[in-house]
């Protein structure tokens, strides 16, 4: 690959697009000797320090240091300062391009002579097709699985059930999805409370995010986070943290939602920030679950009390002695 001499320093952004530096991957700064600080590289080239985002190095160094300093010279990644990579970017080694398919005009159809020969590729060509075509097919069947799973969710209710037990059958099941059946039961979830425009993003090293909503009739958009966790593993700040720096930019309000908990510096933080995040943990959730009927349905069971007074057997034989006694009086 050819190498040319840049006319411009490379930004944060310029080395993510090179493939020097990755999204999420973590950047340290030691302004002074006992002092470490560390923070995350965000996809716009942006450094998130606890929910806060900053445009460049140097702007972080003066957050956490309280003076102006180089923050290329004191920002390292992977052990080497940021002005490493710079250096490198500037050195000529470009971002990767995509390639662009050629495009290819069909050739006008013209008639088939008798004596045609059928090219040996086409038979591999047909093949490729019909393999297509299974592919395309088991994802269906995958999905309709999916789809039949979310429906098994639902759980039977009898009358004298209490609440604790069926939000605890509920959670059992819950905690038995995949993670991305459970990402699918939280998109219908925020469905039936109402919002529009569900969209669940299905897929790993989502920054944070797993899927976006809206709020009818007003032009908000919400980015959630579904976490299923088991009780007792609380969400931390640092999950919530990064939700807030997603969606800096792109989103107006966020949504976490986990089946366990939130640590009491998570909540903390989402107070003292002010951010426009809702926690919502398991115990909610189940709840609102069953309030919206989700997962739940309603059985009546009718059962009959058993008394003497009702038994049949036990009132015809004591007719009969009723009879008896009565003849033997008059006798």
């Amino acid at each position: 690959m050819a190498r040319r001499r840049r006319t411009r320093r490379g930004s944060l952004k310029d080395l993510i697009d090179a493939g020097l530096l990755e999204v999420d991957e973590e950047l340290t700064s030691e302004p002074r000797k006992g002092e470490r600080y560390t923070s995350t590289l965000a996809a716009d080239g942006s450094i998130i320090y606890e929910g806060e985002s900053f445009p460049n190095p140097s702007n972080w160094v003066l957050h956490v240091a309280g003076n102006p300093r180089n923050g290329w010279d004191f920002v390292t990644a992977r052990e080497q300062k940021l002005d490493f990579y710079r250096k490198q970017f500037e050195d000529g080694i470009e971002p990767p391009q995509e390639s662009q398919p050629a495009i290819v005009k069909p050739e006008p159809v013209q008639d088939v002579p008798q004596n045609y020969t059928r090219p040996a590729d086409a038979d591999s060509l047909q093949s490729e097709l019909n393999g297509l075509k299974l592919q395309i097919a088991n994802q269906q069947s995958a999905i309709a699985s999916l789809n039949a799973k979310i429906e098994n969710l639902s759980i039977a209710s009898p009358d004298d059930d209490t609440e604790d037990d069926i939000i605890r059958n509920l959670r059992d099941r819950v905690m038995k999805l995949e993670p991305d059946e459970f990402e699918r039961l939280i998109g219908e979830y925020l469905k039936y409370k109402g919002f529009s425009n569900v969209v669940v993003s299905g897929r790993s090293g989502d920054g944070g995010i797993d899927g976006e909503c809206g709020i009818p009739f007003i032009n908000i958009r919400v980015a959630f986070q579904a976490k299923r966790y088991q009780v007792g593993s609380n969400v931390g700040s640092p999950p919530v943290q990064q939700l807030q720096g997603s969606m800096r930019g792109h989103f107006d309000r966020g949504l976490f939602i986990t089946t366990s908990d939130f640590t009491m510096p998570a909540r903390g933080w989402v107070e003292e920030a002010k951010a426009q995040i809702t926690l919502i943990n398991g115990d909610e959730l189940l709840k609102e679950m069953v309030s919206l009927d989700l997962g739940v349905k309603a059985v009546t069971v009718v059962r009959h009390e058993w008394t003497r007074a009702s038994s049949p057997i036990w009132r015809t034989n004591n007719d009969t002695n009723s009879r008896d006694n009565r003849r033997g009086a008059t006798r």
